[in-house]
């Protein structure tokens, strides 16, 4: 919910408290005299988020999103670890949705490593 700011002339400034869904108005009443007093424009001094990023406890599969995309990104450089973290990926994400895969093998980091070398070429 927003907080709006208004300034009576005789009082100050006051807040209310608005909902998504409202239009901000230009004026209000003041809640101290009743005088119409004038919307202002502030920046806000802090944001709390509730809930967070969607990264926070209780939300290990975007954490771990998160983690993947971070490493690959480091990563990009080098094609064995590049190939290894995408092949480590992929294993887990399968395995979570059901479906029964083998591990990587080294031969197989080997080949991908390859193929992203010469895709970089």
């Amino acid at each position: 919910m927003p907080l709006q700011v208004y300034r009576c002339s005789d009082h100050g400034e006051f807040d209310i408290l608005l909902s998504f869904r409202d239009d901000v108005p230009q004026t209000a009443h003041c809640l101290t005299c009743g005088a119409l007093s004038l919307h202002i424009l502030k920046p806000p001094v802090a944001a709390i988020v509730r809930g967070g990023t969607g990264a926070g406890r209780g939300n290990a599969a975007v954490r771990k999103q998160l983690a993947w995309d971070t490493q690959a990104n480091e990563m990009q450089r080098d094609p064995y670890t590049q190939a290894k973290y995408q092949a480590t990926h992929m294993y887990h994400e399968q395995k979570d949705m059901g479906v029964r895969v083998d591990k990587p093998t080294e031969a197989g980091l080997q080949a991908a490593a390859a193929a992203i070398a010469k895709k970089k070429r």
